[in-house]
């Protein structure tokens, strides 16, 4: 198990643990204003479901932008259920892709679970370039291809 996924399981074990003190001794004390159970638990399964997400900013006019389509769906295909791959076309939606401050397309950002820019890179980059670089940052990619 990776060290990210250690940590939010300990999370989860952790918020479930102070949700059963909670629930036991509810009348000790007034309860606050904040979120309920279910919101709390939402927020804990979303945060153990999040996963590592590459951001590819270009678009479909630009010839390095079009070579990168069958490495975002090789990603896909190899790292679905791992890896959250995103393509923002920067001419259509330049509001989304504002917040990124990106100088060149394409531009690949490679993002924690946690939403945090972890890295990026400025124009072509090979699936295995990706998968290595995923690997550096902490996160190897695990594959969705049977073993032989």
């Amino acid at each position: 198990m990776s060290r990210p996924r250690k940590i939010l399981l300990l999370t989860f074990v952790a918020v479930g643990a102070a949700l059963l003190w909670r629930s036991q001794h509810a009348g000790l004390a007034e309860q606050k204003p904040g979120l309920d159970e279910a919101a709390l638990l939402t927020q804990v399964s979303d945060a153990l479901n999040a996963r590592p997400r590459l951001i590819e900013l270009g678009s479909d006019s630009c010839a390095s932008c079009q070579a990168m389509v069958p490495v975002l769906a090789d990603l896909r295909e190899q790292h679905g259920p791992g890896l959250q791959v995103d393509f923002i076309d920067v001419w259509k939606h330049p509001d989304q892709a504002e917040p990124f401050g990106i100088r060149v397309i394409p531009t690949q950002v490679f993002q924690g679970p946690d939403g945090t820019e972890l890295a990026r890179h400025e124009g072509f980059l090979a699936a295995n370039a990706i998968r290595e670089r995923w690997a550096d940052l902490g996160f190897p990619l695990p594959s969705n291809s049977p073993k032989p």
